[in-house]
Protein backbone atom coordinates (compact mmCIF):
# COMPACT_ATOMS: atom_id res chain seq x y z
CA UNK A 1 0.00 0.00 0.00
CA UNK A 2 1.66 3.33 -1.33
CA UNK A 3 1.75 6.18 1.21
CA UNK A 4 -0.72 8.20 -0.14
CA UNK A 5 -3.40 5.39 1.17
CA UNK A 6 -2.23 4.87 4.44
CA UNK A 7 -2.33 8.94 5.04
CA UNK A 8 -5.67 8.42 3.40
CA UNK A 9 -6.77 5.56 5.73
CA UNK A 10 -5.49 7.18 8.89
CA UNK A 11 -7.61 10.29 7.90
CA UNK A 12 -10.86 8.58 7.54
CA UNK A 13 -10.18 6.52 10.86
CA UNK A 14 -9.59 10.37 12.71
CA UNK A 15 -12.91 11.49 10.57
CA UNK A 16 -15.01 8.59 11.32
CA UNK A 17 -14.44 8.94 15.21
CA UNK A 18 -13.20 5.77 15.40
CA UNK A 19 -9.90 6.86 16.80
CA UNK A 20 -9.66 8.14 20.04
CA UNK A 21 -7.02 9.98 22.08
CA UNK A 22 -7.09 7.80 25.60
CA UNK A 23 -6.59 11.46 27.15
CA UNK A 24 -9.87 12.18 26.60
CA UNK A 25 -11.89 8.76 27.02
CA UNK A 26 -15.26 9.84 29.84
CA UNK A 27 -14.44 7.56 32.73
CA UNK A 28 -16.94 9.39 35.10
CA UNK A 29 -19.10 7.02 36.90
CA UNK A 30 -17.53 4.04 35.99
CA UNK A 31 -15.96 1.68 38.76
CA UNK A 32 -12.16 0.48 38.50
CA UNK A 33 -11.15 -2.53 40.17
CA UNK A 34 -14.67 -2.85 41.89
CA UNK A 35 -13.39 0.09 43.87
CA UNK A 36 -12.54 3.33 42.61
CA UNK A 37 -15.56 5.49 41.48
CA UNK A 38 -14.33 7.82 38.74
CA UNK A 39 -15.61 11.13 39.97
CA UNK A 40 -13.49 14.10 37.98
CA UNK A 41 -10.79 14.54 35.88
CA UNK A 42 -8.25 16.71 37.19
CA UNK A 43 -5.94 17.10 34.26
CA UNK A 44 -3.74 15.56 31.55
CA UNK A 45 -0.57 15.29 29.85
CA UNK A 46 0.71 13.13 26.74
CA UNK A 47 1.09 9.67 28.60
CA UNK A 48 -1.97 9.62 31.25
CA UNK A 49 -4.92 11.35 32.32
CA UNK A 50 -5.59 12.09 36.15
CA UNK A 51 -8.80 11.88 38.06
CA UNK A 52 -10.60 12.31 41.14
CA UNK A 53 -12.01 9.19 42.28
CA UNK A 54 -14.11 7.86 45.49
CA UNK A 55 -12.50 4.80 47.37
CA UNK A 56 -15.91 3.12 48.79
CA UNK A 57 -14.13 0.38 50.50
CA UNK A 58 -11.89 2.93 52.64
CA UNK A 59 -14.34 5.46 52.13
CA UNK A 60 -11.67 8.10 50.86
CA UNK A 61 -11.05 10.33 47.55
CA UNK A 62 -7.77 9.48 45.57
CA UNK A 63 -6.25 10.61 42.66
CA UNK A 64 -5.73 7.89 40.00
CA UNK A 65 -3.19 8.46 37.17
CA UNK A 66 -4.66 5.95 34.00
CA UNK A 67 -1.88 5.53 31.70
CA UNK A 68 -2.99 5.72 27.80
CA UNK A 69 -3.10 1.79 26.62
CA UNK A 70 -0.12 2.68 24.11
CA UNK A 71 2.20 3.46 26.95
CA UNK A 72 1.68 1.18 29.34
CA UNK A 73 5.44 0.21 29.35
CA UNK A 74 6.75 3.67 29.99
CA UNK A 75 3.72 3.30 33.18
CA UNK A 76 5.50 -0.09 34.30
CA UNK A 77 8.79 2.08 34.50
CA UNK A 78 7.15 5.07 36.16
CA UNK A 79 6.22 2.39 39.15
CA UNK A 80 9.65 1.27 39.03
CA UNK A 81 11.22 4.62 39.58
CA UNK A 82 8.63 5.27 42.63
CA UNK A 83 9.62 1.88 44.08
CA UNK A 84 13.52 3.36 43.51
CA UNK A 85 12.37 7.07 45.14
CA UNK A 86 11.06 5.30 47.73
CA UNK A 87 13.38 3.00 48.80
CA UNK A 88 15.61 6.21 49.25
CA UNK A 89 13.36 7.90 50.96
CA UNK A 90 13.50 10.74 48.97
CA UNK A 91 11.87 13.95 51.06
CA UNK A 92 8.62 15.66 49.11
CA UNK A 93 8.01 12.88 46.64
CA UNK A 94 4.67 10.69 46.49
CA UNK A 95 4.22 7.41 46.90
CA UNK A 96 1.68 5.71 45.19
CA UNK A 97 -0.46 3.78 47.35
CA UNK A 98 -2.20 1.22 44.89
CA UNK A 99 -1.30 -0.08 41.28
CA UNK A 100 -4.09 -2.47 39.09
CA UNK A 101 -4.66 -2.92 35.23
CA UNK A 102 -8.06 -1.81 34.64
CA UNK A 103 -9.24 -3.56 30.99
CA UNK A 104 -11.58 -1.92 28.28
CA UNK A 105 -12.70 -4.17 25.61
CA UNK A 106 -8.89 -4.74 23.43
CA UNK A 107 -7.19 -2.00 25.84
CA UNK A 108 -5.21 -2.85 28.73
CA UNK A 109 -4.76 0.01 31.31
CA UNK A 110 -2.45 0.73 33.61
CA UNK A 111 -3.45 2.63 37.12
CA UNK A 112 -1.72 4.28 39.49
CA UNK A 113 -3.41 5.21 43.11
CA UNK A 114 -2.00 8.40 44.74
CA UNK A 115 -3.49 10.23 47.94
CA UNK A 116 -5.26 13.29 46.93
CA UNK A 117 -2.92 16.21 46.53
CA UNK A 118 -4.11 19.90 46.10
CA UNK A 119 -3.48 22.49 43.06
CA UNK A 120 0.02 23.11 41.42
CA UNK A 121 2.06 25.87 40.89
CA UNK A 122 1.11 26.40 37.74
CA UNK A 123 -2.49 26.32 38.68
CA UNK A 124 -1.72 29.39 40.31
CA UNK A 125 -0.07 30.72 37.45
CA UNK A 126 -2.52 30.26 34.96
CA UNK A 127 -5.41 31.86 37.16
CA UNK A 128 -3.13 34.74 37.71
CA UNK A 129 -3.22 34.24 41.83
CA UNK A 130 -0.33 35.83 43.25
CA UNK A 131 1.86 33.62 45.10
CA UNK A 132 3.61 35.95 46.92
CA UNK A 133 7.30 35.83 47.86
CA UNK A 134 7.61 34.26 51.30
CA UNK A 135 5.27 31.69 49.39
CA UNK A 136 7.79 31.16 46.39
CA UNK A 137 10.88 30.86 49.34
CA UNK A 138 8.69 27.99 51.02
CA UNK A 139 8.32 26.33 48.05
CA UNK A 140 11.97 26.44 46.30
CA UNK A 141 12.95 25.39 49.62
CA UNK A 142 11.06 22.39 49.34
CA UNK A 143 11.87 21.92 46.01
CA UNK A 144 15.29 22.14 46.46
CA UNK A 145 15.32 20.01 49.56
CA UNK A 146 13.64 17.22 46.90
CA UNK A 147 16.40 17.48 44.47
CA UNK A 148 19.27 17.71 46.24
CA UNK A 149 18.69 14.01 47.81
CA UNK A 150 17.70 13.33 44.29
CA UNK A 151 21.11 14.36 42.94
CA UNK A 152 23.32 12.99 45.57
CA UNK A 153 22.11 9.27 44.68
CA UNK A 154 22.67 10.80 41.00
CA UNK A 155 19.14 10.87 39.81
CA UNK A 156 18.02 13.72 37.63
CA UNK A 157 14.62 14.38 37.91
CA UNK A 158 14.52 15.96 34.01
CA UNK A 159 11.23 17.78 34.13
CA UNK A 160 11.06 20.30 37.23
CA UNK A 161 8.23 22.65 36.12
CA UNK A 162 5.42 24.27 37.84
CA UNK A 163 2.66 21.67 36.90
CA UNK A 164 5.12 19.55 38.53
CA UNK A 165 5.25 21.09 42.01
CA UNK A 166 2.04 20.14 43.75
CA UNK A 167 1.14 22.08 47.30
CA UNK A 168 -1.08 19.70 49.85
CA UNK A 169 -4.15 21.94 50.57
CA UNK A 170 -7.19 21.41 48.29
CA UNK A 171 -9.09 24.44 46.75
CA UNK A 172 -12.59 25.04 48.32
CA UNK A 173 -14.15 23.91 45.05
CA UNK A 174 -12.62 20.30 45.67
CA UNK A 175 -13.59 19.94 49.07
CA UNK A 176 -17.03 21.25 48.21
CA UNK A 177 -17.09 18.39 45.66
CA UNK A 178 -16.14 15.70 47.73
CA UNK A 179 -18.49 17.12 50.64
CA UNK A 180 -21.00 16.51 48.09
CA UNK A 181 -20.09 12.88 47.05
CA UNK A 182 -20.38 12.18 51.22
CA UNK A 183 -23.46 13.91 51.41
CA UNK A 184 -25.46 11.45 48.73
CA UNK A 185 -23.27 8.77 50.26
CA UNK A 186 -24.48 8.95 53.49
CA UNK A 187 -28.35 10.03 52.60
CA UNK A 188 -28.81 7.01 50.90
CA UNK A 189 -30.48 4.10 52.62
CA UNK A 190 -29.32 1.01 50.11
CA UNK A 191 -27.64 -1.40 50.37
CA UNK A 192 -23.37 -0.74 50.11
CA UNK A 193 -23.79 -2.50 46.55
CA UNK A 194 -26.53 0.09 45.03
CA UNK A 195 -25.01 3.00 47.46
CA UNK A 196 -22.00 2.49 45.13
CA UNK A 197 -24.18 2.27 42.15
CA UNK A 198 -25.88 5.80 43.43
CA UNK A 199 -22.87 7.27 43.92
CA UNK A 200 -21.41 6.33 40.34
CA UNK A 201 -24.72 7.95 38.85
CA UNK A 202 -24.71 10.98 40.65
CA UNK A 203 -20.93 11.77 39.41
CA UNK A 204 -22.74 11.30 35.91
CA UNK A 205 -25.22 13.81 36.60
CA UNK A 206 -22.84 15.92 38.01
CA UNK A 207 -20.55 15.93 34.70
CA UNK A 208 -23.35 16.57 32.86
CA UNK A 209 -24.50 19.47 35.02
CA UNK A 210 -21.19 21.24 35.25
CA UNK A 211 -20.78 20.92 31.55
CA UNK A 212 -24.35 22.17 30.66
CA UNK A 213 -23.09 25.33 32.87
CA UNK A 214 -20.13 25.75 30.86
CA UNK A 215 -21.20 25.22 27.31
CA UNK A 216 -20.57 28.76 25.98
CA UNK A 217 -16.53 28.23 27.21
CA UNK A 218 -14.87 27.80 24.31
CA UNK A 219 -12.03 25.62 25.69
CA UNK A 220 -14.56 22.83 26.65
CA UNK A 221 -11.54 20.56 26.78
CA UNK A 222 -10.93 22.07 29.78
CA UNK A 223 -14.54 22.06 31.56
CA UNK A 224 -13.54 18.88 33.43
CA UNK A 225 -10.26 19.55 35.04
CA UNK A 226 -11.59 20.80 38.24
CA UNK A 227 -8.41 21.54 40.09
CA UNK A 228 -7.44 24.13 37.17
CA UNK A 229 -10.76 26.18 37.33
CA UNK A 230 -12.30 28.89 39.62
CA UNK A 231 -8.80 29.05 42.35
CA UNK A 232 -9.48 31.90 44.99
CA UNK A 233 -7.23 34.46 45.30
CA UNK A 234 -7.90 33.89 49.55
CA UNK A 235 -6.37 30.23 48.54
CA UNK A 236 -4.29 29.83 51.39
CA UNK A 237 -0.82 28.08 52.85
CA UNK A 238 1.97 28.73 55.15
CA UNK A 239 5.23 27.13 56.02
CA UNK A 240 3.70 24.01 57.72
CA UNK A 241 1.61 23.00 54.08
CA UNK A 242 3.82 20.45 52.66
CA UNK A 243 4.83 20.93 48.88
CA UNK A 244 5.55 17.68 46.67
CA UNK A 245 7.45 16.96 43.58
CA UNK A 246 5.50 14.63 41.43
CA UNK A 247 5.72 12.81 37.69
CA UNK A 248 8.80 11.08 38.48
CA UNK A 249 8.07 8.47 35.14
CA UNK A 250 11.19 10.93 33.25
CA UNK A 251 13.79 10.35 35.75
CA UNK A 252 17.31 9.43 34.83
CA UNK A 253 18.36 6.61 37.12
CA UNK A 254 22.53 6.09 37.71
CA UNK A 255 22.93 3.81 35.33
CA UNK A 256 20.65 5.85 32.49
CA UNK A 257 22.46 7.47 29.87
CA UNK A 258 23.26 11.46 30.26
CA UNK A 259 22.72 12.27 26.50
CA UNK A 260 19.57 12.11 25.10
CA UNK A 261 17.07 15.57 24.73
CA UNK A 262 15.11 15.45 28.26
CA UNK A 263 13.11 18.30 29.89
CA UNK A 264 10.05 19.95 28.33
CA UNK A 265 10.76 23.19 26.41
CA UNK A 266 10.45 26.06 28.30
CA UNK A 267 12.47 24.67 31.16
CA UNK A 268 15.51 22.95 29.21
CA UNK A 269 18.87 23.33 29.98
CA UNK A 270 21.60 25.40 27.38
CA UNK A 271 23.48 22.37 27.25
CA UNK A 272 20.58 20.25 26.28
CA UNK A 273 19.60 22.57 23.41
CA UNK A 274 23.75 22.00 22.83
CA UNK A 275 23.46 18.51 22.48
CA UNK A 276 26.54 18.44 25.24
CA UNK A 277 26.42 15.54 28.02
CA UNK A 278 24.68 17.00 31.04
CA UNK A 279 24.84 16.48 34.68
CA UNK A 280 22.49 16.66 37.93
CA UNK A 281 22.43 20.50 37.83
CA UNK A 282 20.10 20.53 34.55
CA UNK A 283 17.34 20.22 37.01
CA UNK A 284 18.52 23.71 38.86
CA UNK A 285 18.18 25.39 35.79
CA UNK A 286 14.88 24.63 35.53
CA UNK A 287 13.78 25.14 38.84
CA UNK A 288 15.55 28.98 37.91
CA UNK A 289 13.34 29.22 35.00
CA UNK A 290 10.26 28.36 37.61
CA UNK A 291 11.35 31.03 40.29
CA UNK A 292 11.29 33.54 37.45
CA UNK A 293 7.96 32.18 36.13
CA UNK A 294 5.97 32.31 39.81
CA UNK A 295 7.58 35.67 40.06
CA UNK A 296 6.32 37.30 37.18
CA UNK A 297 3.40 35.15 35.47
CA UNK A 298 5.87 35.07 32.42
CA UNK A 299 7.62 32.50 30.68
CA UNK A 300 11.12 33.00 31.02
CA UNK A 301 12.33 31.53 27.73
CA UNK A 302 9.29 31.24 25.00
CA UNK A 303 11.09 30.59 22.11
CA UNK A 304 9.08 31.27 18.52
CA UNK A 305 8.45 27.91 17.59
CA UNK A 306 7.50 28.48 14.26
CA UNK A 307 11.23 29.63 13.40
CA UNK A 308 12.89 26.81 11.19
CA UNK A 309 14.75 25.52 13.66
CA UNK A 310 13.65 26.12 17.02
CA UNK A 311 16.63 25.07 19.54
CA UNK A 312 18.61 28.12 18.04
CA UNK A 313 15.77 30.16 18.33
CA UNK A 314 16.02 29.46 21.62
CA UNK A 315 19.52 29.58 22.93
CA UNK A 316 19.08 33.21 20.86
CA UNK A 317 16.17 33.70 23.89
CA UNK A 318 18.45 32.56 26.39
CA UNK A 319 21.69 34.39 24.84
CA UNK A 320 19.05 37.95 24.73
CA UNK A 321 18.31 37.65 28.81
CA UNK A 322 21.65 35.90 30.22
CA UNK A 323 24.47 36.64 27.88
CA UNK A 324 26.34 35.14 25.39
CA UNK A 325 26.91 31.29 25.51
CA UNK A 326 30.40 30.80 26.64
CA UNK A 327 32.98 29.88 23.32
CA UNK A 328 33.55 26.60 24.91
CA UNK A 329 30.31 24.94 25.18
CA UNK A 330 29.54 26.40 21.17
CA UNK A 331 33.02 24.39 20.41
CA UNK A 332 32.20 21.06 21.73
CA UNK A 333 28.54 21.23 20.04
CA UNK A 334 28.17 18.92 17.02
CA UNK A 335 25.12 21.61 16.42
CA UNK A 336 28.30 24.85 16.62
CA UNK A 337 27.88 25.28 12.62
CA UNK A 338 24.50 25.19 12.69
CA UNK A 339 23.66 27.58 15.20
CA UNK A 340 26.40 29.88 15.18
CA UNK A 341 28.61 32.39 12.82
CA UNK A 342 32.45 31.19 11.84
CA UNK A 343 33.64 33.52 14.56
CA UNK A 344 31.07 32.10 17.81
CA UNK A 345 30.20 35.32 18.04
CA UNK A 346 26.32 35.70 15.95
CA UNK A 347 23.75 33.53 16.24
CA UNK A 348 23.12 32.62 12.19
CA UNK A 349 20.26 34.83 10.50
CA UNK A 350 20.56 37.19 13.05
CA UNK A 351 22.80 40.30 12.94
CA UNK A 352 22.90 41.53 16.75
CA UNK A 353 21.19 40.40 20.00
CA UNK A 354 18.73 42.42 21.53
CA UNK A 355 19.16 42.02 25.48
CA UNK A 356 16.30 42.31 27.68
CA UNK A 357 16.94 41.95 31.59
CA UNK A 358 15.51 39.35 33.55
CA UNK A 359 16.59 41.23 36.50
CA UNK A 360 14.84 44.39 36.25
CA UNK A 361 11.40 42.33 35.24
CA UNK A 362 11.70 40.38 38.44
CA UNK A 363 12.11 43.42 40.48
CA UNK A 364 8.94 45.06 38.90
CA UNK A 365 7.00 42.56 40.47
CA UNK A 366 8.01 43.99 44.20
CA UNK A 367 7.80 47.44 43.89
CA UNK A 368 4.72 47.56 46.16
CA UNK A 369 5.83 44.69 48.69
CA UNK A 370 6.40 44.93 52.26
CA UNK A 371 10.10 45.83 53.31
CA UNK A 372 10.65 42.57 54.70
CA UNK A 373 9.34 40.90 51.71
CA UNK A 374 11.74 42.90 49.70
CA UNK A 375 14.58 41.53 51.41
CA UNK A 376 13.59 38.36 50.48
CA UNK A 377 12.78 39.06 47.07
CA UNK A 378 16.38 40.78 46.75
CA UNK A 379 17.83 37.00 48.07
CA UNK A 380 15.85 35.30 45.65
CA UNK A 381 16.53 37.10 42.75
CA UNK A 382 19.98 36.57 43.52
CA UNK A 383 19.42 32.26 44.00
CA UNK A 384 17.47 32.27 41.08
CA UNK A 385 20.35 34.07 38.69
CA UNK A 386 22.88 31.60 39.83
CA UNK A 387 20.44 28.77 39.01
CA UNK A 388 20.56 30.63 35.44
CA UNK A 389 24.24 30.48 35.19
CA UNK A 390 24.81 29.68 31.54
CA UNK A 391 28.00 27.08 32.16
CA UNK A 392 26.83 24.02 34.16
CA UNK A 393 30.40 23.81 35.51
CA UNK A 394 29.48 27.69 37.45
CA UNK A 395 26.22 26.83 38.01
CA UNK A 396 25.04 26.81 41.54
CA UNK A 397 24.11 22.92 43.08
CA UNK A 398 20.89 22.14 45.01
CA UNK A 399 23.22 21.41 48.31
CA UNK A 400 25.05 24.59 48.01
CA UNK A 401 21.52 26.74 47.21
CA UNK A 402 20.08 25.19 50.33
CA UNK A 403 22.86 27.52 51.93
CA UNK A 404 22.25 30.71 50.58
CA UNK A 405 21.39 33.85 52.56
CA UNK A 406 17.67 33.45 50.99
CA UNK A 407 17.41 31.04 53.75
CA UNK A 408 20.33 31.32 56.06
CA UNK A 409 19.52 35.20 56.65
CA UNK A 410 15.75 36.13 56.45
CA UNK A 411 13.71 35.87 59.35
CA UNK A 412 10.86 38.20 58.42
CA UNK A 413 8.85 35.03 57.51
CA UNK A 414 6.32 34.80 60.18
CA UNK A 415 5.53 30.49 60.83
CA UNK A 416 2.77 31.50 62.95
CA UNK A 417 0.30 32.71 60.46
CA UNK A 418 -0.98 31.75 57.31
CA UNK A 419 -0.01 33.54 54.09
CA UNK A 420 -2.52 34.20 51.48
CA UNK A 421 -1.92 34.27 48.36
CA UNK A 422 -3.61 37.49 47.48
CA UNK A 423 -1.00 40.29 48.25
Amino acid sequence: MSYKYIIIYVMYIIMSGDYEDDCFIDWTGDIFNNRYIMISKLGHGSFSSVWLSYDHTQNKYVAIKIFNSCDYDDGKKELAIYDEVKKLNIINTMTYIDSFEHKDEDDIYLCMVMNLMGCSVYNLIRNKVPIGIPNIVHIVKNVLLTIDKMHDNKFIHTDIKPENILIDKLPKHIVDKCNEINTLFQCTNKKKKKAVKHISECSRLAKEKYINNNEDDSNSSTNVELISNNISSSFVFDSTTSIYVVDLGTCLLPEDERNKCIQTRYYRAPEVLLELKYQENVDIWSLGCAIYEMMTGEILFDPDDTQTNIDKEHLYTISSKLGHIPEHMINQSVNCEMFFTKDKKRYRGYESINYDSVIKKMLKTIVDDTDSNKIQAMYLIDLTMQMLVIDPDKRITAKKALHHELFTNVTSYDHSEGHSLKN
